[in-house]
């Protein structure tokens, strides 16, 4: 056969079609070999083996194109993420923005009511009978605490909003780092077949230097290739590491909202303790204004009178002990109607239970419970030693070596919030025990002076004094 009939392509006819033709008309053409020294089925192995060389190079340009569009939708999806957190960024500082806003309102309508309570305590020291202005502004006082913890709980759904929109882009971000390392692997695995490409080509190239100078061009692109994956790999590094810096900042700001929470928590409880203070001076001002109301009989004959006051002494007596804190709580409003109406007091005919219950604690405990005298002092003494000596022991310097654990059964023991970190468990618990520190120096004040105080300006002071350290601390951590 003629040697023209025997046509394949060489190993970079596909690229350069100008070159057409088999080895061994090549080798005929150019004078590289004589017809006597190369057979014509050597030719033939080696034109197979250059189809293969071919092939194998196609497999990998079209992985290399494969790879280079999966980078192009990694950034894609990154500049997603990008606009993604910057929108997260916003709300996060606007609702931030929102909270401190809120913040500043409650503080001011806390002045407000601080004012408004100093001037009821006034009025109460001033005048004895205007008890019931005073209920009607203590009503209004509690229907704006009321909206204070509406609007408190509106910012906790907020917040828990927040919460919930940071863990969906903790979640998308976990997805994005799984399918980055899945197209790693998958670049990993395509560099190990490109070694080996090299190491076969490397041998081919010991074979047929003399015959194939065109291959070393293929093994440059190839090597320039690989450095292309090398630079893909160090930019998809610094992707991963600004992943890592944005989750950072996704702690930063959960962290955050978990500080906001637990200023929240606090801003709560001292709404509650200004209820508890306010309820405290309702009962202390009715049980001041009760006893002149009560005085209807008049007996003129002694003899009526004498033969009428052990009765009364014995009704009395009877009666007081049965009207505890924990019974008049239990009370339904028919029994809470009843016992008022016995005692000798006017049931209002729409009256609420918390209303009924006030009052039932105004009248009812003053007569057993809540008198002011020397059995009551003697009986609180006790009570108070064991607590004096559990706040001195616990010294600032045990505070602050105990762990998270110790902190929250203390908390706990006396009564307090045991949630949040270690610093904020600290300074709950070191607040905790000053002001019971501060309540047993005034307790062996008193004991020790003749004339105990009046029972109206004890609490005023105290619920100034738990007020007042409530706001700067709030403010300091709001700042």
């Amino acid at each position: 056969m003629a040697p023209s009939s025997f046509v394949t392509p060489t190993l970079t006819g596909l690229q350069r079609t100008g070159r057409r033709g088999s080895v061994w008309e090549r080798f005929t053409r150019e004078g590289a070999l004589e017809s006597a020294s190369v057979s014509r089925s050597e030719a033939a192995e080696l034109n197979n083996r250059a189809k293969w060389l071919e092939q194998r190079l196609a497999d990998s340009e079209e992985q290399l194109r494969e790879a280079v569009e999966e980078i192009v939708e990694m950034r894609k999806r990154e500049r997603m993420l990008d606009e993604a957190i910057s929108e997260a960024e916003e709300a996060s500082r606007t609702e931030r923005a929102k909270l401190q806003i809120a913040a500043r309102d409650a503080q001011i309508k806390s002045e407000i009511l601080e004012k408004e309570k100093n001037m009821l305590i006034d009025k109460l020291q001033g005048e004895k009978y205007g008890a019931t202005e005073l209920v009607q502004e203590s009503n209004k006082l509690g229907e704006e605490n009321e909206k204070l913890c509406e609007e408190n709980k509106k910012l906790c759904e907020e917040n828990e909003k927040l919460c919930a929109e940071n863990s969906k882009f903790t979640e998308r971000e976990n997805s994005l780092e799984a399918s980055l390392k899945a197209k790693e692997n998958e670049l990993l695995k395509e560099k190990s077949l490109n070694v080996e490409l090299e190491k076969k080509c490397n041998m081919l190239e010991g074979q047929l230097s003399a015959s194939f100078r065109e291959y070393k061009f293929d093994v440059q692109n190839l090597k320039a290739k690989e450095k292309e994956l090398k630079s893909i790999k160090a930019k998809l590094q610094s992707y991963e590491e600004a992943i890592e810096l944005k989750e950072a900042d996704i702690d930063a700001r959960e962290k955050f909202c978990d500080t906001v929470l637990q200023e929240n928590q606090g801003l709560r409880k001292d709404k509650e303790l200004l209820q508890k203070k306010i309820q405290a001076a309702e009962a202390t001002t009715k049980a001041a204004a009760a006893p002149p109301a009560k005085k209807k009989p008049k007996a003129k004959d002694p003899v009526a009178a004498d033969s009428t006051a052990p009765e009364t002494t014995e009704k009395e007596g009877d009666d007081s002990p049965a009207y505890t804190r924990e019974a008049i709580m239990r009370m339904t409003v028919s029994d809470l109607k009843k016992a008022l109406s016995s005692a000798g007091l006017e049931v209002p005919s729409k009256g609420r239970k918390a209303e009924l219950q006030e009052l039932a604690l105004g009248s009812l405990l003053s007569k057993g419970e809540e008198e002011p005298g020397t059995a009551d002092a003697g009986a609180d003494e006790p009570e108070s030693a064991p607590k004096e000596s559990e706040s001195s022991s616990l010294t600032e310097a045990k505070i602050s070596g105990m762990k998270v654990a110790e902190l929250r059964k203390e908390l706990a023991a006396l009564g307090l919030d045991a949630s949040g970190i270690k610093s904020v468990l600290q300074k709950r618990l070191k607040s905790a025990i000053s002001q019971d520190k501060g309540k047993a120096k005034a307790a062996s004040g008193k004991g020790k002076r003749k004339s105990p105080p009046s029972p109206q300006a004890s609490p005023s002071k105290k619920s100034r004094r738990t007020t007042r350290r409530g706001k700067g601390y709030i403010l300091d951590r709001l700042n």
